[in-house]
């Protein structure tokens, strides 16, 4: 059992750029550490994700920002999005300059099938940024 004001040192590897971009935030936001800022993000990721793991329908919009010139993405998207067709009522896409693109995919289902879906979608090589905004539905 660990004591109350007890913490954990972590290493962790980043790509170029994160940490700085996560201090300058931090900063900005009045942080004035940054294991301070990162309690919070954690904290926050796990109630995020706490939240949706629950039984049930959801309808929402999954937005993906990827770089298109990472091998095979383009493929590999429109594999994924044919595979989960039964919960993608539609899709959009939009460039955002020279190698960067955004996907909106408007999503229904159970939980667990969206959640799945967006598992798959996160671990695909090339996604930079990956975000799943839903209400809770009473039925399929």
């Amino acid at each position: 059992m660990s004591k109350p004001d007890a913490v954990a040192r972590v290493s962790v590897s980043l790509p170029p750029g994160l940490l700085e971009k996560f201090d300058r935030v931090a900063g900005e936001t009045g942080f004035k550490d940054r294991s301070k800022a990162l309690q919070l993000s954690m904290r926050n990721f796990i109630a995020e994700e706490e939240s949706v793991h629950t039984a049930g329908s959801i309808t929402g919009a999954l937005l993906v920002i990827y770089n298109h010139e990472t091998r095979g993405i383009d493929a590999r998207l429109t594999d994924l999005e044919h595979d989960n067709r039964k919960i993608i009522a539609s899709s959009t896409h939009m460039h955002l300059g020279p190698s960067h693109c955004l996907k909106v995919l408007v999503v229904r289902g159970r939980v667990r099938e969206v959640r799945g879906f967006e598992k798959q979608l996160r671990n695909l090589k090339g996604i930079m940024q990956l975000k799943l905004s839903f209400l809770k539905t009473e039925s399929d």
